[in-house]
């Protein structure tokens, strides 16, 4: 294995630490923005997350579990387990203990569920489609920057990246094709043309 001259690793450390933190802001800025959309309903940022990934899932048809909830929010077991807690208590999942494996949890959204996902996501629309003018491209670049930098943070560290690919596919990219090209998208008008409100 390679030595890596010492300047260089302390600064490539500094540079990707700075890289994380504007990346948590850029999150906690998009949490900030949603926050009185959510207040109403009683749900928190990661609760509709949860929420979403269900609606997405079943778009696709795919069955969705709690563990590969955690490999996308980044959440341990047991808070993912108080999420959907306050999530079933609300009426908004169904949970399903599995007949082959009595561990396993199948997760899928009620009606209201249902109902409550469609009202918040046509709201949010105009708040999170925000980019800088004249930056599709470096957009993607930062899109493909970010899978890559995903695999070798994973490859380094001699952690098992699979199941982060694996749910990121399954719970996000499969779902969002599959509406945004469906009838169901193409018949909500408020969530093709939401604006973000003016100060």
């Amino acid at each position: 294995m390679e030595t890596q001259d010492p300047n260089e690793l302390i600064e490539t450390y500094f540079k990707v630490q700075r890289f994380h933190f504007l990346a948590e802001q850029c999150l906690n800025l998009v949490k900030k923005s949603i926050a009185e959309l959510l207040r109403p309903h009683k749900i928190n940022h990661s609760q509709y997350l949860i929420l979403l990934m269900l609606s997405y899932a079943e778009h696709a048809g795919s069955d969705v579990i709690a563990t590969e909830l955690s490999f996308v929010l980044g959440l341990e077991r047991h808070s993912i387990s108080a999420l959907l807690d306050k999530l079933d208590s609300r009426g908004f999942i169904n949970r399903k203990r599995s007949n082959e494996d009595r561990r396993v949890v199948h997760l899928s959204m009620t009606e209201k569920g249902k109902e409550l996902t469609k009202s918040i996501q046509s709201k949010t629309v105009g708040r999170i489609a925000v980019m800088p003018e004249d930056s599709a491209s470096d957009f993607t670049q930062v899109y493909d920057f970010l899978f890559l930098l995903r695999e070798t943070i994973a490859t380094k560290n001699d952690i098992n990246v699979t199941p982060y690919k694996d749910a990121y596919e399954k719970l996000i990219l499969r779902g969002q094709n599959i509406f945004q090209k469906s009838d169901a998208f193409k018949e909500n008008s408020a969530l093709q043309n939401d604006q973000t409100p003016q100060a």
